[in-house]
């Protein structure tokens, strides 16, 4: 199992078992899973390194992020709380929406 110890920018790397799941703390029930998944930062200078197509589940308290393919075995697994969250953006109604991920915004 990783440790939660390190930091990279906004998350801190999540811990995972040996077939890649994620170590769930006391409380915290998965919610949501998306796979193919691109976390960006739109801040300039950017304050995380961009994480590539990977796994994002929602749980009760986090979101956590895990490399899909090994290509991105250098990545570590990573997290965020969600109390950190402070505003999360709603779909704009046109076609552009169709082609645009979601977006949050982050206290950290």
């Amino acid at each position: 199992m990783a440790s939660e110890s390190s930091r990279i920018g906004l998350f801190t790397n999540a811990e995972v078992t040996t077939s890649g799941r994620p170590v769930l703390r006391r409380n915290e029930v998965e919610c949501f899973l998306l796979s193919s998944v691109d976390l960006d930062s739109e801040d300039d200078p950017p304050r995380f390194t961009s994480l590539r197509t990977g796994n994002l589940i929602l749980t009760a308290h986090r979101l956590i992020w895990i490399p899909s393919h090994q290509s991105n075995a250098s990545l570590p697994p990573s997290s965020l709380t969600l109390a950190s969250m402070t505003h999360i953006f709603s779909h704009k109604k046109s076609i552009k929406s169709m082609f645009h991920s979601p977006r949050i915004r982050s206290s950290s």
